[in-house]
């Protein structure tokens, strides 16, 4: 009898082996995931968990690369795959903050997992992962040959472990698991040869291969001159005395009153558009007083311009005095303001990408950097670059 078992089984391996090899090559490449290059969660606070965070005066911001856009948020998609299960990743940065009366607490990293055990994982004030939200969601809707894939009115719940972290750091007792927002998710899919997502540029000449390394950039130059208006406040006499503006690290003043930046590093895949290009160079502003007791002090320093396919960001590492405390604060890569590329101009050769005048807005998180001399949406000066790709 152990004989024939023996027998058995071996036949039974013999044939699920054949069977594996006769299995056509396209189901195994079915079941593989498909990779996301990019896409946008947008985000509607609504529920019963938000509306008891509402009552205890405790408002959302966006944080990072996200950005708000009226009663809405909108997180970048950085990464991730579709498949069984369906993974989004944003940046570490990006996120939201829940300002309270007295403290403020920071959700960042955050990583939506749609299938089995759908969920929201993230950073409390940067701490370790956990799971913030529940999901009720299967999956996205769309398919790999077009590119992308969307799934609206996913409802994010607040999870009971992180319901007790918001009571302890906001301090809103009556705080309970529950609601907090309706959110829309899309995400740009990984195909080979496809056009540039909607919104994006047009390639340039000399593509990669799609899935090729982006070419890195050897050498680029930035012009912004960061707000007319507020570079003749301050060289000018308005407010009782004229205030001084420097340039330094590799920034230059340009004639017409603009600031010149050098050194440009970074990549440009020009398959999709998407870019990541920073710049050298530091400009200062002072008024109403000299050095550190001057009221009006601006440091602006390395602009870098990123456009992931979907939302484009000009950053630098901005520091500013408070006038409340009057000390110095840093906004390190703080998301200043926001591109707007359909109205900017694009040419490109087989070396260099060059973007003209791309209209420029504050963002919520550039205007306390700025000193809260201007609140979100104000129009700054429009940016311009070119860069040389190796």
């Amino acid at each position: 009898m152990t004989r024939t078992r023996s027998r058995r089984a071996r036949t039974t391996l013999v044939a699920a082996g054949t069977l594996a090899l006769l299995m056509p090559a396209t189901a195994a490449q079915a079941a593989a995931p498909t990779v996301v290059t990019g896409g946008a969660t947008t985000l509607r606070p609504a529920g019963p968990a938000y509306r008891t965070l509402a009552r205890a005066g405790v408002r959302v911001r966006s944080l990072g690369d996200a950005r708000a856009s009226g009663s809405r948020f909108v997180l970048p998609v950085t990464g991730g795959q579709r498949g069984r299960v369906t993974v989004l990743e944003h940046g570490a940065t990006d996120g939201l903050q829940l300002q309270g009366r007295d403290d403020a607490v920071r959700l960042t990293g955050l990583r939506v997992r749609l299938g089995r055990s759908a969920r929201v994982t993230g950073r409390v004030d940067g701490g370790a992962a956990s799971t913030l939200f529940v999901l009720k969601a299967s999956g996205l809707s769309g398919t790999a040959a077009s590119g992308r894939a969307t799934r609206r009115n996913v409802t994010w719940r607040l999870s009971a472990k992180a319901a007790r972290t918001l009571r302890r750091e906001l301090g809103v007792r009556d705080l309970r698991a529950g609601a907090f927002a309706t959110t829309s998710l899309t995400a740009l899919l990984q195909k080979p040869g496809a056009p540039p997502a909607p919104g994006a540029p047009a390639p340039g000449p000399a593509a990669p291969a799609p899935g090729g390394p982006a070419p890195r950039v050897v050498a680029g130059t930035a012009g912004w001159g960061v707000k007319t208006s507020f570079r003749n406040y301050v060289g000018s006499a308005s407010g009782g005395a004229t205030g001084k503006i420097e340039v330094s690290d590799g920034a230059t003043r340009v004639p017409d009153g603009t600031f010149g930046f050098g050194a440009g590093t970074g990549t440009v895949d020009r398959a999709t558009g998407a870019l990541d290009v920073a710049f050298r160079g530091q400009v200062y502003f002072e008024k109403h007083g000299s050095g550190e007791s001057a009221a009006l002090r601006l440091w602006v320093r390395n602009p870098r311009v990123v456009f992931n396919g979907t939302v484009a960001m000009l950053h630098a590492d901005v520091s500013s005095k408070d006038s409340a405390t009057a000390r110095v604060v840093d906004y390190p890569n703080v998301a200043l303001a926001q591109l707007d590329l359909t109205k900017g101009s694009r040419t490109a050769t087989d070396s260099t990408v060059t973007w003209t005048a791309i209209p420029a807005t504050l963002t919520e998180a550039g205007a306390p950097a700025f000193a809260g001399f201007y609140g979100a949406g104000t129009e700054l000066d429009p940016i311009s670059f070119s860069v040389t790709t190796g």
